[in-house]
Order: C-alpha cells, then structure tokens, then sequence
C-alpha cells in the first residue's frame, strides 16, 4: 500500500502541473492517479529536504462524492473566420471522463485548484491526439474529504 497519506492538506500538497493518468470508482470514492506524482511543499510534515519537491507514482482519493453536487465539464469554442464568438460550458458525464482518461484517449492536466468546505474544483486542459488538440476543463467535486498518498519523494524533480 503507500507508506505517506495526508488529509485535506492543500497548499502543503499542489496539483499545479500534474497529469491524471488513471481514474477509478469504489462506491462513492473517486480515486485520481498521477503516474508522474504530484508536489510536495518545502512545509509539508513529510518534507525534510528543504524545497518543492514532486513524488513518484501517487494518488488522490476523494471519499463520499456528492454526485448530485458535483460536474464535469468541457468548454468548446466557437469560431468563426478565427474569431472567437462564443464558448459553450458542455456538462459531461463522469463515466464517459473516466473512458477517455484510462483508455489513454484524454489527458487531463491541471492548472488550478480551488477548494472550499466539502468543495474540490480543478481547472486545466484536456488534450487529445486530434483536432483542437486540447481544451479547457472544469472538474467540481463535493466530497467529504480528500486524502493524498504517495510512497516516495523525488529529490531530484524540483518544482
């Protein structure tokens, strides 16, 4: 199993830059892996080396999701002779998410992240291998907590 967990510990733990290479579902729990790890501030309690430093292979646990308060959405845009007219949000439906992320389809990069009470929103791009290439993300959750696990941090992957 990992040997580093923490709870709801954001800034200390960032998202910023990581990529989402796996999702899974266990009940109500959303689990969001990150091949690449995610970052570990120079603050954090398992920290000892003095700088931002990204962990290998991690995840990202999100336990009692609220379906009916949480959303995925897409933002497409549209163009015409180049000029952008307008930018639809699109809702899209967790399950088809998932597909495309673990079938290798999608890649979900996050940019920013944003949290509240029992509130996670992550914001970023979405690429893919056609035409636009990448688009603008949105992900809410409502859950009960978050908790962030990894077995190791890389010394030598400085923020």
């Amino acid at each position: 199993m990992w040997k580093h967990t923490s709870k709801n510990d954001y800034p200390n733990i960032i998202l910023h830059d990581c990529f989402v290479t796996n999702i899974s579902t266990q009940n109500n729990d959303i689990i969001f892996e990150f091949d690449d790890g995610f970052w570990i501030t120079d603050t954090h309690k398992e920290n000892p080396y003095g700088q931002i430093l990204r962990t290998g292979k991690s995840q990202m646990l999100f336990s009692n999701v609220d379906y009916d308060f949480s959303g995925i959405y897409i933002f497409k845009e549209l163009k015409v002779f180049k000029k952008l007219m307008f930018t639809n949000r699109v809702s899209l439906a967790m399950k088809d998410f998932i597909a495309k992320i673990n079938s290798g389809k999608w890649s979900f990069e996050i940019k920013d992240e944003l949290y509240a009470w029992h509130q996670a929103v992550f914001v970023g791009d979405v690429r893919f291998n056609h035409r636009p290439y990448r688009r603008e993300f949105q992900i809410d959750l409502n859950v009960k907590e978050m908790i962030y696990s990894w077995n190791e941090i890389r010394e030598d992957r400085v923020w």
